[in-house]
């Protein structure tokens, strides 16, 4: 039921067998009469989500007869326009808790409450749990989170801005979690989260192998060896190797993802984490950075995916050649130093050696976006399986003519092709031969407003396309018949301002 503006459920759901019951923005089932059917869903309903329905600060009583319930969802049931501050919950308000034995999911997300729901240690068999968006939990309260402590058959967690400045020492009582995530808006990602005692729930939990949070230099020691994949919040840049010296121990590592801490280095650490198999480093700043120190990757046989997304780097690094296994590779906005012309003019040069990606024969997808490239390499012709490029916002390609995009002729498995504001003044001739291709975008390039037929002559054979973009493009007094000739064929064309 979404957008329901009944003030009651129907009387009919009682007599319906029903395993699932979705209940979605519908601000007047507020009272215990209006929820009643429920009750006759007690041998059945084995999920239920109650959403946007304004059950300010309570569980609904008819809740406590659905003793096969495993999964409860109650999402943001408190409107902050109208209903804040909330007032304190009355002593029996999740009262129903208890008596859902059954459950093993519970997701109470923005409820604002002061304190974790006493009844919450009534169910030993809950395993995954999301207490995200609680910003009203007063964590000064000794009270807040003493549930968890009960809580020993966690295996996923969830919890949100509560946390300030520790993680609750009752975390240590979760031996068997395998799943925790922390919300990034804690005092646990500022110097508060530098302190050692704010960790110190970690050191028990040595069942985890997967985090998503903020992290302090004390944190990554304390994470068990067995840990598999690490997605770290910081406000501070790092700047020293030590930090991330821990890293060496987490050898079970298959995904990293620190692309939302600002690092001045490579991390050296990670040549010890061979089973790595994706990394995101974006917006490193590592312009300033010697060749030899990217080759840890050298040594990650393994990495399918990395990200290198507006890294500050000079030229593509030569270790890179040897991460063969590569699938989807982004190095987009991925530029060398500033310069200044005598003019004035200041600009990021080209990152350079592209060349040394020619051992990627895996890569499927590639990203050179807003890279300053100007041209392919013809060492690139040997990426054949390549399904999608990305090289928008190279805006002096298309003063490189034909010989600029050359290897583009062998990239015959292409679906997805962005050239967007890359200087194009006519289509060129190696887009014919990507006969897979699906998906062109063509937009913000101010010279395509020829209506000769030879500016747009290799579209023609792109027999599967699906979709062209031209928005943003010189304005087009008329359509050209190629352009006329593909919409007939079924062709979406994007035209946006480029058609007048």
């Amino acid at each position: 039921m979404v957008g329901c503006s009944s003030k009651a459920l129907p009387s009919e759901l009682a007599a319906l067998p029903l395993a699932e019951l979705e209940i979605t923005v519908c601000p007047h089932l507020t009272t215990d009469a209006a929820l009643a059917p429920l009750v006759h869903l007690g041998a059945s309903l084995t999920s239920l989500k109650l959403q946007y329905c304004r059950l300010v600060g309570r569980i609904p009583a008819p809740l406590s007869a659905l003793s096969a319930l495993r999964a409860l969802e109650l999402e943001l049931n408190a409107d902050r326009a109208t209903m804040w501050p909330l007032p304190p919950p009355a002593p029996d308000a999740f009262a129903p808790l208890a008596c859902l034995s059954a459950l093993t999911s519970l997701m109470l997300w923005g409820w604002g409450f002061p304190v974790l729901p006493a009844e919450l240690s009534a169910l030993p068999g809950l395993k995954a749990a999301d207490f995200e968006e609680m910003s009203s939990l007063n964590e000064d309260d000794p009270r807040t989170w003493a549930p968890l402590s009960h809580l020993t058959a966690l295996t996923s967690l969830v919890i949100g801005t509560a946390v300030d400045c520790r993680l609750p020492p009752q975390l240590a009582a979760c031996a068997a979690l395998a799943e925790l995530q922390i919300a990034d808006d804690t005092g646990l990602v500022d110097e508060a989260g530098e302190a050692p005692e704010a960790w110190a729930p970690l050191q028990h939990l040595t069942a985890l192998t997967k985090y998503d949070g903020p992290f302090g230099p004390a944190a990554l020691p304390l994470l068990p060896a067995s840990m598999q994949e690490l997605c770290l919040i910081r406000e501070s840049a790092i700047t020293s190797q030590a930090e991330l010296a821990p890293f060496s121990r987490l050898t079970a590592l298959t995904r990293l993802d620190l692309s939302s801490v600002e690092l001045q280095l490579f991390p050296a650490a990670l040549s010890a984490c061979s089973a790595l198999r994706e990394l995101l480093l974006r917006h490193a700043e590592c312009v300033d950075l010697p060749e030899a120190a990217f080759q840890p990757l050298a040594h990650l046989t393994a990495l399918t995916l990395l990200s290198l997304r507006c890294a500050q780097m000079a030229a593509v690094p030569p270790a890179l050649a040897a991460a063969t296994a590569l699938v989807d590779l982004d190095l987009g906005g991925s530029m060398g130093p500033i310069s200044q012309d005598p003019a004035g003019e200041v600009s990021h040069s080209e990152l350079g050696h592209l060349s040394r990606l020619a051992s990627l024969t895996r890569l499927q997808r590639l990203g050179l976006w807003a890279t300053g490239t100007q041209r392919l390499p013809a060492q690139l012709s040997t990426l054949r399986n390549l399904t999608s490029l990305l090289l928008n916002r190279c805006n002096a390609m298309g003063q490189g003519g034909d010989a600029a995009f050359e290897p583009l002729r062998h990239m015959t498995a292409m679906r997805e092709l962005s050239l967007s504001s890359t200087g194009l003044q006519a289509v060129q001739s190696q887009i014919s031969a990507l006969l897979s291709l699906r998906t062109l975008d063509l937009s913000e390039n101010l010279g395509l407003t020829s209506a000769d037929p030879s500016t747009w002559r290799p579209l023609l054979s792109l027999h599967h396309l699906h979709t062209l973009n031209l928005s943003f493009c010189g304005l087009l007094r008329s359509l050209p018949a190629v352009l006329a000739q593909l919409r007939a064929a079924g062709v979406e064309l994007k035209l946006g301002l480029s058609y007048a």
